[in-house]
């Protein structure tokens, strides 16, 4: 993780993308277990969240990231969980294992939206993060991103110089 937001830093500064967080007092501490949720509108999302949150975060992302070897060994070494979206059985047995996660002191970080588009706005959110963090009995930490879907859009592969606003 250490080296991980070392390389995530480097990149950042070199593209000229600028991370202002506001209220990172109001974040819990790196060793304290939470749900986060965050809207989900660029590629780029996971490298600001890993950047600018404390502690090693859990992801939750869809099943079909662990089915190509291009996303699913690299996701697997940073500990995301991947979930089922389509099979309700298994996306309930999912759940559970979501939530005996964050129960054990895991931080988990979810899209609620469940995928990114490109038009402006916010997708209806799936309940798995809040039934996860109630089955927990650990807070919800909603989180915002703003100026992320400018910098790099769904479709397109080349970051634009540009400032995003976590909240």
């Amino acid at each position: 993780w250490g080296a991980l937001r070392l390389a995530l830093a480097t990149v950042i500064t070199g593209s000229g993308l600028r991370i202002d967080i506001k209220h990172r007092e109001r974040l819990p501490a790196a060793d304290t277990s939470c749900i986060y949720v965050c809207n989900h509108s660029s590629y780029i999302d996971v490298a600001v969240l890993i950047h600018s949150l404390p502690g090693q975060l859990g992801f939750i992302a869809k099943q079909e990231f662990s089915q190509s070897w291009l996303t699913g060994i690299p996701l697997r070494r940073l500990g995301v969980e991947f979930v089922e979206r389509f099979d309700r059985q298994k996306g309930v047995a999912d759940a559970r294992r979501v939530a005996s996660l964050a129960a054990n002191d895991r931080s988990l970080l979810f899209f609620p939206e469940g995928t990114l588009v490109r038009t402006p706005g916010l997708l209806p959110f799936h309940m798995g993060a809040f039934a996860a963090a109630v089955d927990a009995k650990v807070p919800v930490v909603p989180l915002a991103m703003r100026g992320n879907r400018s910098v790099l859009r769904d479709g397109s592969f080349f970051p634009r110089r540009h400032r995003v606003t976590l909240t």
